[in-house]
């Protein structure tokens, strides 16, 4: 009977302490603070929704990267070669700029956006362009890009799209270089005719552009035209895909 007494008397004893008490009550919905896990960082899987299409693609986030400092990071958008093609988001990051990455992450502290172009398409298509543009600004805004530090760079198939964006987006860019890929007919290029440079000025933006051919050789700078070639008419629409050799 002691002990039964004994024991109720701790249990009331406990309940009263972990009770509120008056005055010391917690406000309706009131918990514990809950704190946000840390960022992943390295290769992302992400996907992307655009006009009823889900595309899949991968953006990289350097180990340092984090969330609460809103650090602005430089960002380049990253358009791969024909072999890469696909809608498994995944096969984009095996060549290029994403395998130098791999091998040395210490030399590129950016964020970089690594879209996938899928099968039977083509980089330099309205709807890819689109789509490039689309994952470029949602992980700028996302992962603090800085707009002032924005870079494009494309690898083989993905140079016909780089130079298509480059005259779409003058603006945009702090630097342009390619890896292979001839300028699309959009451009009054030179290089067309074997030329290693583009004919005519630089587009006039707000800031100085520099545009970068990097093929097998030691690369040349180039200026980016924004005249058109008499051959392809203003109005026109159609997407210029490259050859299929």
């Amino acid at each position: 009977m002691f002990r039964s007494t004994r024991m109720l008397a701790v249990c009331l004893s406990l309940a009263w302490v972990l009770s509120p008490q008056p005055g010391h009550a917690l406000p309706a919905g009131a918990g514990p603070a809950r704190q946000e896990p840390p960022q992943e960082t390295g290769f992302l899987n992400r996907k992307l929704d655009l006009h009823g299409v889900t595309y899949r693609y991968q953006v990289y986030l350097p180990e340092e990267w984090r969330r609460d400092d809103r650090k602005q990071w430089p960002i380049i958008l990253f358009l791969h070669g024909r072999g890469e093609r696909g809608s498994e988001g995944m096969w984009q990051t095996q060549f290029g700029l994403p395998q130098e990455v791999r091998d040395h992450p210490e030399r590129w502290p950016f964020v970089i956006v690594m879209p996938q172009c899928p099968l039977p398409n083509y980089w330099t298509d309205s709807e890819m362009m689109a789509m490039a543009m689309a994952a470029l600004d949602r992980e700028t805004a996302e992962f603090h890009g800085d707009p002032e530090r924005t870079y494009l760079t494309a690898l083989s198939l993905g140079g016909y799209g780089a130079w298509e964006l480059a005259r779409l987006h003058p603006r945009r860019w702090a630097a342009v270089a390619r890896r292979l890929g001839q300028p699309a007919a959009a451009f009054a290029c030179g290089s067309i005719r074997g030329s290693s440079t583009t004919a005519g000025p630089a587009p006039t933006t707000s800031r100085s552009c520099p545009a970068g051919c990097l093929p097998t050789t030691p690369p040349r700078p180039v200026s980016l035209s924004r005249n058109r070639p008499p051959s392809r008419s203003a109005s026109s629409s159609r997407s210029i895909h490259p050859p299929s050799s």
